[in-house]
């Protein structure tokens, strides 16, 4: 007798274990989405309870590619970790930060491997939790177009340690919800909401969910994660593959229309409150009028910097990069990994984080240009936000198509 494709992977299981991995797996979403850090080490409070829930549920991983590139990762960055002791200069002297910054890499990815497992055996409901985090993280945006100090003083209580300065709000009156950059905060708003852009939903729900989106990134002056919302946008009426059969598609034709006169609407708003609000001033003359934007805010300084001082190796030379004995950040996890961790990385941790694109635009363009002109691993909340919905995602297309081929998936685990 044919067993369901749950039944099967689920009978070493019992209903109760399920369950608390299941709780474990909602706390995993709230700690990311809205909880504060751990302040005498800075990291989720669930990391460590994902940590237990490991041994206490006896989870077993299936040796599949995913962890195959895990543990070529762990070796190669344990590699990089010890060569920067024999490297002259100050390398040695960093030795416990780069090998704090590799733990803190690594434990991240153990956000995709439990739940990667628990999808496999039951189902979990991301919606009402991720409801939740839009009314927390855009109350807390009201607040701050009303009250940006008084903003900064509440968020510091709340959070404590690694949000926004104070000087930092004052001078350029930019929202950063939990982080000390605005840009990882627009970047965390658009893949943390990613999965109501995948799923299928009423035209009216997306327009609302896009204009949130926009005036999110429009207080948080975040250029990259607005071309990125516009790439999400395009990329979700125009299909690639079915380019001309969408420009003759109607409802298509009408989305687009009335995202033109949002948008027309909403530039003619802006520009005449500009006159009355500094927050609203100093988002335009950033985003449309800034002098660096034709240097990516400095990117491309940096960026020529580290290339013309350092050679990519296989394994790297630790995390911390030195210029004259003095770190050097690159401002891009792209050529982090090069340097840091080495060429080999790279192309691991780009297949296993972009390999899988169909029908996940709206999650993989904002990670992918947060990877590559931002930074999506040195915080651990957006690269395990994004890490959690890879798993889910990836893991239900794998399920879906076994179900449809007729045969059962895993079922001796």
């Amino acid at each position: 007798m044919n067993e369901t494709v749950e039944a099967a992977i689920s009978k070493h299981y019992s209903a109760k274990s399920l369950s608390i991995a299941r709780w474990i797996a909602y706390f995993a979403l709230l700690d990311l989405l809205i909880l504060p850090y751990f302040q005498k080490i800075i990291m989720p409070y669930s990391l460590p309870v994902i940590v237990f829930a490991f041994f206490f549920l006896r989870i077993k991983l299936e040796f599949d590619r995913y962890l195959k590139i895990f543990l070529i990762l762990c070796f190669i960055g344990i590699v990089s970790v010890m060569f920067s002791l024999v490297l002259p200069g100050n390398y040695p002297y960093y030795f416990v930060d780069n090998l704090k910054r590799l733990i803190q890499l690594l434990t991240s990815f153990l956000y995709f491997f439990y739940f990667k497992w628990l999808i496999k055996r039951t189902h979990v409901n991301i919606i009402p939790i991720l409801v939740l985090f839009i009314c927390w993280f855009f109350s807390f945006a009201i607040f701050f177009y009303f009250d940006p100090l008084g903003f900064g003083e509440i968020i510091r209580n709340i959070y404590g340690k690694g949000v926004i300065s104070e000087s930092d709000i004052e001078v350029h009156l930019r929202y950063a919800y939990i982080f000390s950059d605005p840009n990882t905060a627009a970047y965390f708003f658009l893949i943390a909401t990613s999965p109501l852009l995948i799923r299928k939903m009423k035209l009216r729900w997306r327009i609302l969910i896009l204009t949130l989106l926009v005036v999110i990134l429009f207080i948080a002056q975040s250029r990259g994660a607005i071309m990125s919302l516009l790439l999400v946008v395009l990329f979700m009426v125009f299909n690639p593959s079915t380019f001309i059969r969408n420009m003759l598609n109607v409802k298509k034709i009408l989305f687009i229309l009335i995202i033109v006169m949002i948008i027309s609407a909403v530039v003619t708003y802006i520009q005449l409150l500009s006159e009355e609000n500094l927050i609203v001033k100093y988002a335009i003359e950033r985003i449309f009028e800034s002098g660096d934007a034709s240097t990516g805010g400095n990117r491309f300084y940096i960026w020529g910097t580290i290339i013309t001082n350092f050679y990519p190796l296989p394994f790297g030379h630790g995390y911390n990069l030195l210029i004259n004995n003095v770190i050097y950040g690159p401002h891009s996890d792209a050529l982090r990994l090069v340097y840091s961790y080495g060429f080999v990385s790279f192309a691991l941790v780009f297949y296993f984080l972009f390999g899988k694109v169909k029908n996940l635009i709206p999650l993989i363009i904002p990670a992918l240009i947060t990877f590559m002109i931002n930074s999506l691993f040195d915080e651990e909340k957006v690269i395990g936000i994004f890490l959690i919905y890879l798993a889910i995602y990836t893991t239900r297309t794998t399920v879906s198509t076994t179900i449809k081929n007729g045969t059962i998936l895993n079922a001796k685990n």
